[in-house]
């Protein structure tokens, strides 16, 4: 952008060699004098800095990190004053396009007024504590030694871009971390880690373990150009999640039969849902975790890494994945931050399969294949394939599960040559994860058709399906 930078330099982060064309300075440099001499401040966003470059009319960048900061970046972002960047998803052409747009008249209009009106007389102390003394009251759990509850990052509106086959086409989900979402989206839509969605065959159905957001199904829905229709079955037991991905869904205008947490084998149970007629996909929504039995239990639920979060007997391998480096450790302690437990139902997926095949407005789906078994269900996998009948299993026709550990691997591995004896099975390690793994398996019967299972760029899946192409599956 042929502008100079100067840059607050914390002494933890040294740049060597500085380009000529920044100029480094200590923290404790004024605000006050260094600000005025800039164009734009770019920051993370805490409330001393944010009211420094306010009063001074600059326009601001904010890069949120945690506690308040993602709060008054979005403040300024509705006073159009500012742009919020999500850390995780912070690139140089991202920062220049919002820079540009900050640079301009409108922009500088708004950023004048808001000083003129902060320049103003201050309002008097008392009416601010007045203020505070009476938001606290409204919190739940404030007041009587109650510690009040956490201010989370907002649910906003994140922006993703699907290419399908060479057309670009704008999605966008509602979530609280930009940068997870990324992440999936990318395995996905980019990857493949679930295989080619769109190449899967008519009236079939497809078990979506690990709802989330709702992005496996809403890219299924978009991209799919079979014949018939599919029939999804999606799983995602956290409350928040499960509601967000209701939301995303109809955003896009994907037909769903939103189940909630019922499971049972009553004819006479409500389902929420518009009629959906002859549309292509349809996706069947339970808020329930997958297990081998029906029980209660209580979900580990991260705000800011949703897909990560875990029932409760599972969650110290969420530790031992941190010590072993699989997160971030700029990020770890915000994906981990206000975690809570909250109590959840849990169900057999054969059970849920029931309950979807007799509320089914086309041909009985027991007699349909299960076209992909997808599982990313946090530790849970062994239990989930318990779960299911032997007569769901003859149906089951490939299978993509996420894996958490070498022992669940041949656990999976175990159960599978009891319960699928005739699928082919293998494993691909996730390059970026220390000892995860995706686990594929293929009925023998479809090796020669167009391989729909692979796993992102690894250059090991691609040798495994040249030899599953020559049949040469061990």
């Amino acid at each position: 952008m042929a502008r100079p930078v100067v840059l607050m330099q914390h002494t933890l982060a040294q740049v060597d060699p500085t380009p000529r064309f920044v100029f480094c300075c200590s923290e404790d440099v004024p605000h006050g004098w260094l600000f005025p001499q800039c164009s734009v401040v770019i920051h993370h966003g805490g409330i001393g800095t944010v009211l420094a470059a306010a009063r001074v009319g600059r326009p601001q960048l904010v890069v949120p990190l945690a506690f308040d900061q993602p709060f008054w970046g979005q403040t300024l972002e509705d006073l159009g004053v500012a742009a919020v960047q999500e850390l995780e998803e912070l690139s140089v052409p991202l920062v220049a396009r919002k820079l540009r747009a900050l640079l301009t008249p409108s922009v500088q209009r708004s950023v004048e007024d808001l000083a003129a009106q902060l320049n103003d007389e201050s309002p008097p102390i008392a009416r601010a504590v007045q203020e505070i003394a009476a938001l606290a009251a409204t919190v739940e759990g404030a007041g009587a030694g109650g510690a009040g509850r956490e201010v989370l990052r907002p649910v906003h509106r994140i922006e993703l871009c699907e290419d399908a086959e060479g057309e670009a086409e704008e999605l966008s989900v509602l979530g609280r971390s930009s940068g997870e979402v990324q992440f999936i989206f990318r395995e996905i839509a980019e990857e493949h880690s679930y295989g080619e969605l769109s190449k899967l065959p008519g009236d079939s159905i497809v078990v979506d373990g690990g709802m989330n957001l709702g992005l496996f199904s809403l890219v299924l829905a978009k991209r799919w150009r079979g014949t018939g229709q599919l029939t999804v079955v999606a799983f995602e037991p956290a409350e928040e999640t499960y509601h967000l991905a209701l939301q995303n869904l109809r955003h896009h205008g994907v037909p769903l039969v939103a189940h909630g947490a019922e499971f049972g084998d009553r004819d006479d149970a409500v389902v929420e849902g518009a009629e959906f007629g002859d549309a292509p996909v349809v996706v069947h929504c339970f808020r329930l975790a997958l297990c081998d039995v029906e029980r209660e239990d209580r979900l580990c639920y991260f705000p800011y890494l949703t897909s990560s979060s875990t029932l409760q007997q599972h969650r110290a391998a969420k530790d031992l994945a941190k010590e072993r480096g699989c997160f971030d450790p700029r990020l770890v302690q915000i994906f981990f931050a206000a975690e809570r437990a909250e109590p959840i139902r849990c169900c057999a997926l054969s059970t849920a399969l029931r309950r979807v095949e007799r509320c089914s407005a086309r041909r009985a789906d027991s007699e349909r294949p299960i076209s992909l078994l997808k599982l990313d269900i946090e530790g849970s996998e062994v239990e989930a394939m318990k779960g299911i009948d032997p007569s769901h299993w003859q149906r089951v026709q490939r299978l993509a599960v996420e894996v958490h550990s070498r022992s669940d691997l041949q656990r999976l591995k175990e159960l599978l040559t009891t319960s699928w004896p005739n699928g082919s099975l293998w494993e691909v390690p996730q390059e970026l994860i220390p000892e995860h793994f995706m686990l594929y398996g293929l009925l023998p019967g479809l090796l020669q058709d167009e391989p729909l299972v692979a796993c992102g760029n690894s250059a090991e899946t691609v040798a495994l399906w040249s030899d599953l192409a020559v049949g040469g599956v061990t």
